[in-house]
């Protein structure tokens, strides 16, 4: 992937979400691992280095949900609420770091449960450090997210949304099989109200009672 790799824009989990993921991804040990990545669990002490990458004007102003110049405290806080995702059963979100440099995020990828009528669904999002774009680690990422998806739960569709410039992202969806299904609209504290490219990826088809 040569393509600067920017963000998807977050979704928050409904509030009357049920738990989608075992108790396995509830606890902070657990770990993917994938050739040059490892994705874990964020925590505090990440705070400062997730502000810098998450606030730089490059990344926030693509995120829509992260405001630029966005300090450790407000990391922290978003931190809180991942964790707390997790924990319930209702997120699957992680820092990506590099396998020889575990420690430093340089990234977050994830997705929330969404309650629907139309089948289970978890809707995702991604922002880079800007100084490991281009190198495929998003790619890499969430083929591993996806693919562990499957693997622990009965998830039908994975939904990601991404604002319409924002062709390299667009890119990394399609390369790991999400299509283009249409519009949407939304409204964040960060950015105000915006139009966004909507994405899918069918894990199982959604069955029809008879």
């Amino acid at each position: 992937m040569t393509a600067r790799l920017k963000a998807v824009a977050a979704n928050a989990p409904s509030e009357t979400a049920k738990p989608a993921f075992p108790e396995l991804a509830r606890d902070d040990v657990f770990m993917i691992g994938t050739r040059r990545l490892w994705l874990r669990w964020p925590r505090l002490d990440d705070a400062d280095a997730i502000a810098r990458f998450s606030g730089d004007a490059r990344v926030a102003v693509t995120t829509g949900t992260w405001p630029v110049g966005c300090d450790a405290d407000y990391a922290s806080a978003r931190i809180a609420k991942v964790r707390a995702g997790n924990a319930a059963g209702t997120g699957f979100a992680f820092i990506v770091a590099r396998r020889d440099s575990w420690g430093e995020p340089i990234g977050m990828m994830g997705f929330n449960v969404l309650g629907s009528t139309d089948g289970l669904v978890a809707v995702g999002g991604y922002h880079l450090d800007p100084a490991h774009w281009g190198q495929g680690y998003a790619s890499e990422a969430l083929a591993s997210i996806v693919g562990m998806i499957r693997l622990l739960t009965r998830i039908d569709t994975l939904r990601a949304d991404v604002m319409p410039h924002n062709v390299a992202s667009q890119r990394v969806l399609e390369k790991n099989g999400f299509v283009p299904t249409g519009s949407a609209t939304t409204t964040t504290e960060a950015r105000g109200t915006f139009n966004l490219v909507r994405y899918e990826r069918v894990l199982r088809p959604v069955r029809v009672s008879r």
